[in-house]
């Protein structure tokens, strides 16, 4: 304070420090009605009283640190409250220090402290007492300058931060105990590129009411079609009724999954607790959602890996992203799917967890140890990794580039965006290496023939490479050996298969892997298929495959079959 010869003192830095003196200070404020005067006192003793801003965001600590009981009822809803009169006395001085200026926007240091704020509920509330506060005010003013201060517009702006926080609120409380982003969510993080999205908000809901594909999709179309969705962040939000089922919605958070689960089957019941579709309509975009529901399922399925169900849910999910219309998004998401999730798994299988960061074997370890699980493990791999084959790309062709899958829009909050993990996700693509890929298929049929690894380093090329990060973009040594010792490997696995065949009379050839790892190291079929037949008769199961070899004499070898068949009868005969 120049005038009388003294420095402001401003309270300290340290916001553990501050907090205990912001506590005291302020304190009046939730007594009686005239106590007011002894803050600004205080303030005044500080010489920092005509400092408001800052003030003002002392205050807003000082608020957020209350309980919530004791902010609403000693501030908020109290007669006469004395924190409305402090902040009614520091807004008339601003309205009217700021009454020639192009915009009058008092309390601005509370508006930015409540969009900060993480502590949602006590920030609604502070926000709350100063839009009435705000409200009271600039009435008056407006009546005091008739017409020149516009209170519709200083209020409006207080309104619209409330609306963005009950989203807020919706969302946390919805979704509550869930991640919802890459920090704690507050207006401002959200309104920050890359912290939140909100189709993944989407999906997360669908996935706490269920994993099956046509069911959210009935979801979803429901939800456009109802007339009972509406924007909590536009004035049809502040209803009494739409106030109420948005509470409804959050009291879902309460909820285990099969009771959000009924909400599938009766929509429209009142009694039901609405789905986040219903309130950010805009973001209802099925396109975008189901590529979320791949990777958020892919990681609850690294967390259980056992709950093998849920890995036949990613599939139908990747099955159902459009890949015509997002052929590289289709792709990422299968590539993602089996880099980070399927992959580690099988060098940990292979080598051992040492250089598996990407999984726990204290989780992975026990279900390796389960020939069911491995069984059912590995189909699913195979098909993902097919998945991963069907989607090719021309010489040249850009596959990371990123196509927009939305229009832009500004009329609701959080604005409608291109989902930026979704842009993430595709500028990682990287082509695949047909040869490497056919190697990983190669090992994973293999290993369902025989878990011995001696035998697989010599018949599938780089085998010591294969399942590493980088190892699906790379090329794959193959020799001269290589192809002898799948050779040799392909004979063992038919004698096996023949061997421990018990089952009922066989209508058609069908070995089942064995055919599949044949196709895949390019191998003559009627060499395979003749094999079998020969193996069957050589361990005595004629009757098994007797009505096949005459259905399927064009699939085999003829000549052949019977210069090794009359040897067999030879032997059997010389055995009697």
């Amino acid at each position: 304070d120049d005038e009388n010869g003294r420095y402001p003192v401003y309270l300290s830095d340290s916001s553990r420090t501050r907090r205990d003196m912001v506590a005291r200070i302020f304190r009046p404020l939730i007594d009686d009605v005239f106590s007011f005067k002894v803050v600004n006192q205080i303030f005044e003793s500080l010489g920092i009283n005509d400092d408001y801003e800052y003030k003002l965001r002392c205050f807003g600590e000082w608020f957020i640190g209350l309980s919530v009981k004791v902010a609403t009822k000693n501030a908020v809803f109290a007669m006469n409250s004395p924190s409305i009169r402090w902040l009614k006395e520091i807004t008339s001085i601003q309205i009217d220090q700021t009454l020639e200026g192009d915009e009058i926007k008092p309390m601005q240091s509370l508006y930015s402290f409540c969009s900060e704020s993480e502590d949602l509920v006590r920030s609604f509330w502070l926000a709350t007492l100063c839009r009435q506060t705000v409200y009271e005010v600039a009435t008056e003013k407006e009546e005091q300058s008739y017409g020149k201060v516009n209170a519709s517009s200083i209020i409006e702006m207080w309104d619209n931060l409330l609306r963005k926080l009950r989203v807020c609120l919706l969302v946390s409380l919805r979704l509550y105990g869930k991640p919802l982003g890459a920090c704690p969510i507050s207006i401002k993080s959200v309104e920050k590129d890359g912290n939140f999205s909100v189709f993944e908000w989407l999906a997360r809901d669908e996935l706490t009411m269920s994993h099956k594909q046509e069911e959210i999709n009935s979801l979803e179309v429901a939800c456009r079609m109802s007339n009972r969705a509406f924007d909590p962040s536009k004035p049809e939000g502040d209803g009494q009724n739409n106030w109420k089922t948005v509470q409804r919605s959050c009291l879902s958070a309460a909820l285990g999954e099969s009771e959000r689960a009924e909400y599938l089957v009766d929509f429209d019941d009142d009694e039901r607790l609405g789905a986040l579709h219903l309130f950010l309509k805009p973001h209802n975009i099925g396109d975008v959602l189901v590529p979320h529901r791949v990777l958020l399922l892919a990681k609850k399925w690294g967390r259980k890996p056992w709950k093998l169900d849920i890995l036949d849910d990613i599939i139908d999910a990747l099955r159902a992203i459009d890949v015509k219309k997002h052929k590289r998004l289709a792709y990422a998401a299968r590539l993602e799917v089996w880099q980070s999730h399927i992959r580690p798994i099988y060098r940990a299988m292979l080598m051992g967890f040492d250089d598996v960061p990407e999984v726990s074997e204290e989780v992975v370890a026990p279900v390796l140890s389960d020939d069911t699980w491995v069984d059912a493990f590995s189909k699913a791999a195979a098909q993902i990794l097919k998945m991963v084959g069907e989607i090719t790309f021309k010489e040249g062709e850009d596959v990371s580039e990123w196509i927009p899958m939305v229009e832009m829009n500004d009329s609701t909050w959080p604005p409608v965006r291109d989902c930026f993990s979704l842009q993430r996700l595709v500028f990682r693509n990287r082509v695949v290496n047909r040869y490497a890929l056919e190697a990983h298929l190669t090992l994973i049929y293999a290993l369902r023939l025989c878990n011995d690894v001696g035998k697989l380093l010599d018949c599938i090329p780089s085998f010591y490479n294969l399942c590493n990060t980088g190892a699906l973009f790379s090329e794959v040594e193959y020799s001269e050996e290589t192809e002898e010792k799948q050779h040799e490997f392909m004979q063992d696995s038919i004698v096996a298969y023949a061997k421990n065949y018990h089952g009922p009379s066989m209508d058609t050839l069908n070995m089942g892997d064995i055919d599949t790892l044949a196709e895949l190291w390019d191998f003559d079929m009627v060499n395979v298929n003749t094999l079998f037949l020969l193996s069957m008769y050589e361990f005595g199961k004629d009757a098994a495959v007797d009505e096949v070899l005459t259905k399927s004499a064009s699939l085999i070898s003829v000549q052949h079959f019977v210069d090794e068949g009359l040897d067999i009868m030879c032997r059997r005969l010389n055995n009697l």
